[in-house]
């Protein structure tokens, strides 16, 4: 069975204190702590692809700018 953790939470909401007695077991506030440790590491993630695929349209637009310029250049010599 899992061992309890007890402990108070005091608020301050609209001036007022608020104490409020929580009580978890170790397991359950483990997994808590752990997934407020692992956002910011989704986060990065998620940043890290957006750039790729950022980078990925720049690229693809440079080549077909450089594509439309060659083209002209064609054009204009034919």
């Amino acid at each position: 069975m899992a061992k309890s953790i007890v402990f108070n939470i005091k608020l301050n909401v609209n001036g007022k204190d608020i104490i409020r007695k929580c009580k978890t077991d170790a397991q359950g506030l483990g997994r808590a702590l752990g997934q407020v440790k692992s956002q910011p590491d989704i986060v990065r993630i998620s940043i890290m692809k957006l750039c790729s695929v950022s980078k990925i349209n720049r690229n693809t637009y440079s080549g077909i700018k450089q594509i439309a310029g060659d083209m002209d250049t064609l054009a204009v010599t034919a």
